[in-house]
């Protein structure tokens, strides 16, 4: 949700959560002998349907790209997450007996998973990961129109209000950065 900037109705039950067969696996340079997490790796996501679409625009995309670090590559993770997927299950996101995740559940997961690693007291709602997730690739200088593909946002002002509620829970931390990134300033 955080990198590819899914929407929680794109992961969780809902009529827009995205299929088992909507994930493709791209490889530069692919070589058998190489071991997949090796590889440069590229990770589209089609997203058939969308709360907001009202025009129809069926079959839109989204991508994840390998990142160095391998504790924060989407890529490790959603490898990672296949690995253990059970077989079959039409949607891509489903818990261990192939339910798919309920939004209350991936809810509670995140704020309690945020709780343990950082010892914080934490509130996040479903929106927190996007809005997280869009704050990152500001701060690592993505375009406005960047994020917004990315997004998949038609308006400007929706991704700033991301980053605008981001702007106000962490106000201390964004002061010294005002002006410096577009959405943000």
């Amino acid at each position: 949700m955080f990198h590819a900037l899914l929407r929680v109705g794109e992961v969780t039950k809902s009529p827009h959560n995205l299929k088992a067969d909507s994930l493709t696996l791209l490889a530069r340079c692919w070589d058998p002998n190489i071991p997949l997490h090796q590889h440069q790796l590229i990770i589209t996501l089609t997203v058939q349907t969308m709360k907001t679409d009202q025009l129809g625009n069926k079959g839109q995309w989204t991508w994840v790209a390998k990142e160095r670090n391998p504790l924060l590559c989407p890529v490790a993770a959603l490898l990672d997450y296949l690995s253990i997927r059970p077989q079959g299950a039409e949607s891509l996101f489903v818990t261990q007996d192939s339910c798919l995740v309920q939004r209350e559940h991936l809810i509670h997961i995140l704020n309690y998973g945020i709780s343990a690693a950082l010892g914080l007291d934490s509130s996040y709602s479903s929106h927190s990961l996007r809005m997280g997730g869009a704050v990152y690739l500001l701060m690592s200088r993505w375009s406005n129109n960047q994020i917004m593909a990315r997004g998949r946002w038609v308006t400007p002002e929706v991704a700033m209000s991301y980053a605008n509620s981001f702007k106000k829970l962490f106000s201390r931390k964004c002061v010294a950065h005002q002006g410096q990134y577009s959405l943000l300033g």
